[in-house]
């Protein structure tokens, strides 16, 4: 699989694709039509793609990931995995995969994402963002910035989710609505209404 990244000024990239809403982020690397990766797919994959060797060269600025189109793994998609920076990835389409797994990177999804097994979420440092439904089974999430519409369970280990009217998604996000989740706690978040919380 040959994937071409093409690095530009984050700005030149904000103006083609709408990238504004992020902030501190000084290049883009791009990709300009669907990616499909047989097997699992890591932050260091993405890292040795632009030159930059997991434990030795180190990206000199904070870098968005750029994938304009859709995004499939036949495999987990770990962003942590290989990496020893914050990176961030962003998918203007669709993703699939069979796992996510992210730590303390960044992971931005414009579609949906259909994720086959486990979105694993155990961090307080990153970000999961998906616009679009999200159709996976279970969610595993601690403390770090989430904010989907799942059709699934979500284990909330740390934070305490709470729906967002305004969009009718849930946002989950550390030590929101005063309190936190009792341990293993379960809830499902469904479009038009919101279960209470299995014991």
């Amino acid at each position: 699989m040959l994937v071409m990244w093409i690095k530009r000024p984050f700005a030149e990239a904000d103006d083609e694709l709408d990238l504004s809403r992020f902030e501190g982020f000084e290049s883009a690397y791009v990709h300009s039509g669907d990616i499909h990766v047989s097997g699992d797919w890591t932050g260091g994959h993405l890292l040795r793609a632009c030159g930059h060797a997991p434990g030795g060269d180190r990206l000199d600025e904070l870098a968005m990931f750029v994938i304009d189109g859709d995004l499939t793994v036949e495999g987990a998609l770990d962003l942590d995995a290989g990496a020893d920076q914050c990176i961030g990835l962003l998918v203007t389409g669709e993703l699939r995969a069979d796992i996510v797994d992210v730590d303390a990177t960044l992971l931005f999804v414009f579609g949906g994402a259909e994720v086959r097994r486990l979105i694993n979420f155990t961090t307080t440092d990153g970000t999961i963002f998906i616009a679009g439904t999200t159709r996976c089974p279970l969610v595993i999430y601690d403390e770090g910035n989430l904010d989907l519409d799942c059709t699934g369970h979500i284990l909330c280990r740390g934070g305490t989710p709470q729906p967002d009217q305004r969009h009718d998604r849930l946002s989950v996000r550390p030590g929101a609505g005063g309190g936190r989740a009792a341990p293993g706690a379960v809830r499902r978040r469904t479009r038009h209404r919101h279960l209470p919380a299995r014991s």
